[in-house]
């Protein structure tokens, strides 16, 4: 054995089912590779309920294998005043 220690990656991503209905070109959007590799950062917004979350988890999902160190999921609601 070589002795090196394997390092532990975190995945904190939530599940998803798998099914994502009529965002497929959102989807498209998030996941395809982007030229301008100085973009670290995408903003999803629009109203309470349409999907947001799913949408922006199963893209993570997707992406997760480009991000060997790790993936965290953040839910902001909880910090929210409403």
């Amino acid at each position: 054995a070589s002795g090196a220690r394997r390092r532990r990656t975190v995945n904190d991503l939530p599940g998803h089912n798998g099914r994502l209905i009529g965002r497929d070109a959102e989807l498209a959007r998030l996941v395809a590779p982007s030229a301008d590799t100085s973009v670290s950062l995408v903003t999803v917004d629009g109203t309470a309920g349409v999907g947001k979350t799913a949408l922006v988890v199963r893209a993570a999902h997707e992406l997760s294998a480009h991000y060997p160190d790790g993936c965290l999921y953040v839910d902001l609601y909880a910090n929210s005043t409403q």
